[in-house]
Formats: structure tokens, sequence, C-alpha cells
């Protein structure tokens, strides 16, 4: 394709122009192969044959996809072989699982030996840590942070700006074994502690902070801090942040 003709391309998916451009075969001002990405949403679309494939993501071809990153590893940038949306080699070669079905933010970090189900839905700027499990049907608000080892539930909401440290889990049953399943909810800005134990259908409210190695089996009110097994209301969120600060000052 020609281009000239190539610049006045938007992306089909958030419409954002215009689109960076790497060639990989270029001839006479024709782009033979190459691919075109978008800045705002961190899609590639390959140019194949001079035609760019720009289709949604549920009408586009896997397979050919990642072939066309495959033979273009050398040639094309970092941020599209490894970190381009909807899919990429690096997700591919090197995480266990991300279901094809499931809706990936843009700017979203996944790291390795990571799943992530059918219908799960993440935000921009997500971080997900080695070895993380989630569920289908999941939900998690833009900013959050998932460290490694966490385990979360189908159905579970998580909000934006969350925190979750390594090994927390999420339950999902709570009179296992059992095939009435339900999520947990963690609202926007809470923090959950490494180690921590949280079970199924309780509610963290928003702003709140569950400890390292705490056990919560009822909700926990906005603003709140708990500690302990169970876990119990210790002290408020303002306290907590101003411990933070002292703690970073000091």
């Amino acid at each position: 394709m020609n281009k000239k003709l190539l610049d006045i391309l938007a992306c089909p998916i958030c419409k954002h122009h215009p689109l960076e451009e790497f060639d990989v075969n270029e001839k006479d001002g024709l782009v033979i192969e190459g691919a075109l990405y978008c800045t705002e949403c961190s899609r590639y679309f390959p140019i194949i044959e001079e035609i760019p494939i720009m289709l949604p993501d549920e009408l586009r071809d896997k397979k050919q996809d990642i072939e066309f990153l495959k033979n273009n590893t050398e040639s094309l940038p970092e941020k599209i072989v490894k970190n381009g949306n909807p899919w990429h080699v690096w997700r591919k070669l090197i995480s266990n699982f991300i279901s094809d079905k499931a809706k990936i933010g843009s700017n979203v970090k996944i790291w390795h030996f990571a799943y992530v189900g059918d219908n799960t839905e993440i935000g921009n700027n997500v971080k997900i840590g080695s070895l993380a499990h989630v569920d289908y049907d999941v939900k998690i608000g833009e900013n959050t942070m998932i460290e490694g080892l966490v385990y979360i539930p189908p159905m579970s909401r998580i909000g934006k700006n969350v925190f979750i440290g390594p090994s927390a889990s999420l339950t999902n049953d709570p009179f296992p074994p059992s095939e009435k399943l339900i999520g947990v909810t963690i609202q926007d800005n809470a923090i959950i502690g490494g180690g921590s134990v949280i079970k199924a259908g309780v509610t963290i409210g928003k702003n709140s902070v569950v400890a390292m190695g705490a056990v919560v089996t009822k909700d926990v009110p906005p603003d709140t801090v708990v500690i302990g097994v169970p876990a119990k209301p210790s002290y408020t969120r303002e306290e907590y942040d101003k411990k933070q600060l002292n703690w970073k000052n000091n």
C-alpha cells in the first residue's frame, strides 16, 4: 500500500490518529509488509501483501497474527512483538494461558505464567504478577496492581487503583465443595496485604486495608484497616496513611 495512504488511517478500535508505521518490506514507496501501531490502545495491525488488516479483535485471525509476529520478531519493535494487543508472541510463548475471550486494556503488563480466564475484563494500566490466576468472568479496574501467586476466583469484581499483595487468596466457595460459587468484591483504592485470605462473597470497601496474613470472613466497611485471624477493625485508613508516610520519611 502507498505510504501516503497509510498516513490517513486511524485505529478502528479507539479512532486514534495518526498510527505509527513500521516497514518490514518496502519498495518504491509501497509498503509490502509491515505493521501499523496505535499508541493509544497498544494495538497493532499487520500489513501483509500491501494490505493493512484493520479488523476488530473478534474478527481477527489469531493464528495469522501470531505467525506474522514470529516471522518478523527481529524487524518489529518490542512493544508490538512482546506487548501489543490483542495478542502477542510474549503472551503466547511465556504465559501459560490468556483466554482469547478476555478483554485486555491498553498498557497492561502480565508477567510470566499467569492465567486469565474467559470473559474477564482487565482495565488500562493493570499489572499482574507471575503465576497469578485470574479466573473467568472477573472484572479488574484500571491502574490496579496484582502481585505474583494471587488467586482471584470467578465472578470477582476488583475496582480501580487496588493493590493486592503476593500470595493473597480470594476464595469462591463459602462451604466447599459445592457447585454454587460466588466471587469477592474489592472496591476502589483498597489494599490487600500479602498472604491474606478473603472468604467468598465478602466485600472489601473503598479505601480499606486488609493486613498481611489476615483472614477476612465478613464485609469490611470503607476506610477501615482490618488485622488478624479472623480479621477485625483496628484503625482507619487515615491513620494507615499517616503510618505509611512516617515509614517513607524515616
